[in-house]
C-alpha cells in the first residue's frame, strides 16, 4: 500500500492546497470567476457543461463548450453526470442575457462517477473512493476465532485526492493524507497516475525524485 515519508513530494504541498479545495462541494465560491464548477453532459460527439451553485443545483441550460482539441477530447473521455472545475469564462452568443457557452483555457480537476465505490488489488489491498475528494485505504487482516480462521479489513488511512487529466483513459492524481491535530508538521503527498478502464484502475505512485513508478496497483470493483 501507499507508505511513503511524510518528507516526500513537499513541492507538491502547495499545490494541493489550492486543487485539493476546488472539488469541495458545500465549499464552492464565485469570487474567481474564471474557476467554473459544474457537471459534464455528453450527448453524441458533443459535449456540454452545466454549471451549478454552491447548493449544487444548476444554473443555467446546458452551455456549449468552446475549447481546444485536446481539452475537446478529454471532456469526452468522460461521461454525463461526471463532475468538472474549468478554467474559462462563461459568454452570452446570443444577446439575451444568459450565458450559453463556457470558454474554456483548462480542466483544473475532475470528479468521476464511476470511482465511486470501493476497488481490490488480487491481494485484497482496498482503496474506498467515498466521493469526489475523499478516498480510505484498508488492508487485509486475519482473526482466529472459535468459529475459525477469518479475513477482514483494516483502515490503514484517509486521504483527500484531486483527479487532472492526463493522456488517453489516464488522470493525474494528487494525494494528501488528513492532517491529525495530534501530529506536528504537515501530512504526507503523493502523487501519481491512474488509468481507468471499463471495470478496471491502474494506480502508479510516482517518485517524485527520478519520475519512475515506485508502486503500482491494479485494482478491480468490490462488489456487495
Amino acid at each position: 500500500m501507499i507508505g511513503f515519508s511524510s518528507q516526500r513530494l513537499a513541492q507538491v504541498v502547495a499545490l494541493l492546497r489550492i486543487t485539493l479545495p476546488l472539488v469541495t462541494f458545500g465549499c464552492v465560491s464565485w469570487a474567481q470567476a474564471d474557476s467554473l464548477r459544474g457537471t459534464i453532459s455528453i450527448q453524441g460527439p458533443n459535449v456540454f457543461f452545466i454549471p451549478v451553485t454552491d447548493a449544487q443545483k444548476p444554473i443555467a441550460q446546458p452551455h456549449s463548450i468552446s475549447a481546444s482539441l485536446s481539452i475537446r477530447a478529454s471532456l469526452l473521455g468522460m461521461k454525463t453526470g461526471d463532475f468538472a472545475v474549468l478554467n474559462g469564462e462563461l459568454i452570452d452568443t446570443d444577446g439575451d442575457g444568459l450565458s450559453d457557452q463556457v470558454e474554456v483555457n483548462a480542466v483544473e480537476s475532475v470528479g468521476l462517477n464511476e470511482l465511486i465505490g470501493s476497488w481490490r488489488s488480487a491481494m485484497w489491498e482496498v482503496i474506498r473512493f467515498d466521493d469526489f475528494n475523499h478516498m480510505s485505504l484498508f488492508r487485509p487482516k486475519s482473526r482466529v476465532s472459535k468459529a475459525g480462521h477469518k479475513v477482514g479489513l483494516a483502515k490503514l488511512r484517509e486521504l483527500n485526492y484531486t483527479l487532472a487529466p492526463d493522456r488517453g483513459l489516464a488522470y493525474s492524481i494528487f494525494l494528501a493524507e488528513k492532517a491529525e491535530p495530534s501530529k506536528v508538521g504537515l501530512a504526507p503527498v503523493y502523487v501519481g497516475r491512474l488509468e481507468v478502464r471499463p471495470r478496471a484502475l491502474k494506480l502508479e505512485i510516482i517518485d517524485p525524485k527520478t519520475g519512475v513508478s515506485s508502486e503500482v496497483l491494479s485494482l478491480s470493483p468490490v462488489r456487495d
